[in-house]
């Protein structure tokens, strides 16, 4: 799809390497288009697969995740709107 929208927004992508229903390929080339799109992204990575990985360290990913997003740099454009509603949902 085309990423005129993913400019100033922020994404974070949590991939296992070894899952071979959507191959880690998949996160990297997101990443590096989203990036190219002038995103700010993060890709991190858990171990296990597709199903029956998410154990105690791709929950922390998902923590890890609300807190990252939730970071004054996340936020898109100096007035906040949509983004800073969201962002202080997520503090809460």
């Amino acid at each position: 799809p085309p990423l005129t929208g993913a400019k100033g927004r922020s994404y974070y992508l949590l991939q296992s390497p070894e899952d071979s229903i959507t191959p880690f390929v998949m996160a990297e080339r997101a990443r590096r288009e989203l990036t190219a799109a002038g995103a700010r992204v993060l890709l991190k990575t858990y171990p296990g697969g597709h199903q029956g990985a998410w154990t105690g360290e791709a929950f922390a990913g998902v923590y890890e995740a609300i807190h990252w997003l939730a970071e004054p740099s996340a936020a898109v454009g100096a007035q906040g709107g949509a983004d800073e509603t969201m962002r202080s949902r997520l503090i809460r």
